[in-house]
């Protein structure tokens, strides 16, 4: 299967930010799969999409762990 790849404009689209912020990311070096033709910007759609999935596999795991019952420091919760 060919690579397809996705301008600025189509990940501003798909992340709901402007391409502006999307500039800014890249620029940080926060883009995964990007890379430059010329003076345009492109971004492997397959890399992006799988850090997608891995940055919100974190976010979950995350949440499940501030899920936690709190700690009991006064002997309240008994």
């Amino acid at each position: 299967m060919a690579t397809h790849y996705l301008s600025v404009k189509e990940v501003a689209a798909l992340l709901g930010v402007s391409p502006k912020t999307v500039y800014k990311m890249i620029y940080q070096g926060v883009l995964p799969g990007h890379f430059m033709l010329g003076t345009m910007h492109f971004v492997d759609e397959d890399i992006f999409r799988s850090s997608l999935k891995i940055k919100a596999t974190e976010i979950k795991k995350t949440a499940l762990k501030s899920q936690s019952r709190p700690e009991d420091r006064h002997g309240l919760m008994k």
